[in-house]
């Protein structure tokens, strides 16, 4: 009795093995156990320029088996999540080299964009598409960086900063690019803590020119570092406050025309002594309430500088 079941027990264990050895070789699967949605240049986060157009030179894509095996005739569905740039195709079909692209352009008023890309039953994968551009107000944009992003965000599309600087009582806490990308992030310190973790929120961003790099992307209205105060005044109209600042704190040698637009979250700084072009901006998520104007951040669980932010006297022409 003991040998029928042992025999027993063995035939089942072989049909069981036999049987789960055969349901792998049924199809291909990625290193997970499923075939996969694989970017040919391994990258999720692509870079634009707005008015123009990431080519399907960069967009490449492709289904992978388990050895990492480029497969043919598969089909992609493209789904385009937020922007209103236009996308070349909204299906594409990988050829005999396994691999299939598509391209996507700029030319809207958005400048970030999440295509979904959908292998029907086999997988799905987001990319995340940005324009190098300067879009002030809610949920704007500042370089690549979103007033929606997190730190975690921001590196993927600039990398590790230079330095991560704080200052006392301040609750903000400052993601260095300036000496490579004339871009300084503002993030918030909501612990007042002064450590900046991956979930922290961005609050806004600083652009400017320096001894090392000058910042060059531009408004809608092409209002960026370099323009004229007199053509910020005729786009603009009139600002909430002109103030002259003999002595900007980080530059004392440097006076300074500060000219704030509430209602678009904007910060003009320019040098009076020279040419009146414009030096650095900052760029907020002011949030103004539609009836009246006035702050609606008041009902915000953020630190009161949100709602009165004194960023002027942060950083002016800073100095690495």
């Amino acid at each position: 009795m003991p040998v029928c079941w042992y025999r027993q027990t063995t035939v089942t264990l072989l049909l069981t093995l036999s049987l789960f050895l055969g349901c792998g070789d049924d199809g291909p699967v990625g290193p997970d156990g499923r075939t996969r949605i694989v970017p040919v240049n391994e990258l999720l986060h692509y870079k634009g320029v707005m008015g123009d157009t990431i080519s399907d030179t960069v967009l490449q894509f492709a289904v992978a088996d388990k050895n990492d095996n480029y497969l043919p005739n598969q089909q992609i569905q493209l789904e385009p999540h937020g922007g209103d740039g236009e996308l070349s195709h909204r299906s594409i079909t990988t050829d005999s080299s396994g691999t299939a692209g598509f391209w996507y352009a700029f030319n809207g008023d958005s400048g970030h964009a999440v295509i979904r890309l959908v292998a029907e039953g086999i997988d799905s994968l987001d990319i995340f598409l940005r324009a190098n551009t300067l879009i002030p107000g809610p949920h704007g944009q500042g370089q690549y960086v979103l007033f929606d992003d997190t730190y975690a965000d921001v590196k993927k599309f600039n990398g590790d900063p230079a330095s991560v600087d704080t200052y006392i009582d301040h609750p903000f806490i400052y993601v260095n690019y300036e000496r490579t990308l004339g871009v300084v992030v503002m993030v918030y310190d909501i612990d007042l803590d002064k450590t900046i973790y991956d979930t922290s929120s961005v609050y806004g961003v600083i652009v400017n020119t320096n001894d090392y790099t000058t910042y060059t992307g531009t408004t809608a209205e092409g209002i960026g570092v370099g323009s004229s105060i007199s053509d910020i005044r005729e786009v603009y109209m009139e600002p909430d406050t002109i103030r002259y600042d003999s002595a900007p704190p980080n530059s004392p040698g440097d006076s300074a025309v500060y000219i704030r637009d509430l209602d678009r979250g904007l910060t003009f700084y320019s040098d009076f002594t020279a040419d009146t072009s414009v030096l650095e901006i900052h760029l907020i998520e002011w949030v103004p309430t539609p009836e009246t104007g006035a702050d609606n951040n008041a009902d915000r669980t953020f630190p009161q500088a949100r709602i009165n932010p004194q960023l002027s006297d942060r950083r002016f022409r800073s100095r690495e």
